[in-house]
């Protein structure tokens, strides 16, 4: 089967791919990676195609990044480390915490995946940067997957609404567990009580879920009974689990979310004024949110 025409493809085609690729995450199911249970929550092609010399200077993710080579080839450094090229149906594994930086090398094409652990109580999803190190794998069927991907993306996808995006959340599904396979995890300095059981893991998919519908609903209602709505569970068991799971109230990672939500909001557009963000996060009122902004970040949002 011959490859996708990757090169015919136009900065429009992947904003429109970015967009599909989100409303697929929304019932992307959870992935477990002891002793985390993970969310992918970015899926993107960033500008879409490179060029040579394009690059990305020092920065670092707060999430485990996955860059999947399509085409072409980068190189990445991670600081104090040596740099490794990266060519087609290559990955680099990039641990949350890591600066990092990189260079087309040659005109690519690269997806970026983003995968955050369930908050827990015992803060071990602080440690992944311990636990995993940065390195270049190459997983089995790695170019296949990708292209099978794009051939989704280059389809007719008008007349197929019912099964487009499920096929597309399967393709993504199956590219981050071929991916997370070669992950090689070590036994980290700090000792944790997180190993996963059955149970604890049923716990943390709960609150990954909640986490989800937060995500979802930022901006809505995210009363108690929303919640016994979206994972059909009384307020007392969504309350204990939430507790023993990630060390806080459904409220106060509620609060916190809309306040994060909101400081990317004021890095990516300067225009938005506080009341505008305010209420696109969920505030009753620009003084209860002015007030919150500046207990939890030390600033008030308008000198943000």
């Amino acid at each position: 089967m011959s490859r996708p025409q990757l090169s015919r493809l136009r900065p429009k085609d992947f904003t429109r791919f970015n967009d599909l690729l989100h409303g697929s995450l929304n019932e992307l199911g959870d992935i477990l990676l002891p002793p985390w249970v993970l969310r992918c929550v970015e899926f993107h092609f960033g500008q879409g195609r490179y060029a040579v010399g394009d690059s990305f200077g020092w920065h670092l993710h707060n999430d485990l990044q996955l860059e999947v080579i399509l085409d072409g080839s980068f190189r990445f450094s991670i600081q104090g480390k040596r740099s490794v090229t990266i060519n087609r149906g290559e990955v680099f594994i990039v641990p949350p915490g890591s600066v990092h930086r990189w260079k087309c090398l040659e005109s690519a094409l690269m997806i970026g995946i983003s995968l955050a652990p369930v908050p827990q109580a015992d803060e071990s999803g602080k440690v992944m940067e311990e636990c995993i190190q940065s390195e270049k794998v190459r997983p089995v069927g790695m170019v296949a997957l990708t292209d099978a991907l794009m051939r989704e993306f280059n389809s007719t996808v008008n007349n197929d609404k019912v099964f487009f995006q499920p096929r597309l959340r399967s393709w993504t599904h199956l590219i981050i567990t071929q991916v997370l396979r070669e992950v090689k995890t070590i036994k980290p300095e700090r000792s944790f009580d997180s190993i996963v059981d059955v149970n604890a893991s049923r716990s943390q998919r709960v609150v990954s879920k909640i986490i989800r519908f937060i995500d979802a609903n930022i901006s809505g209602d995210l009363s108690m009974p929303r919640f016994e709505q979206a994972v059909g569970l009384s307020s007392r068991q969504i309350h204990r689990i939430f507790v023993e799971v990630t060390g806080m109230s459904c409220h106060n990672y509620v609060i916190n979310r809309r306040l994060e939500v909101a400081r990317s909001m004021l890095q990516a557009d300067s225009s938005l004024s506080v009341k505008e963000v305010a209420f696109a996060t969920g505030f009753a009122s620009a003084a209860h949110f002015s007030s919150s902004f500046r207990k939890l970040f030390g600033v008030k949002p308008s000198d943000y």
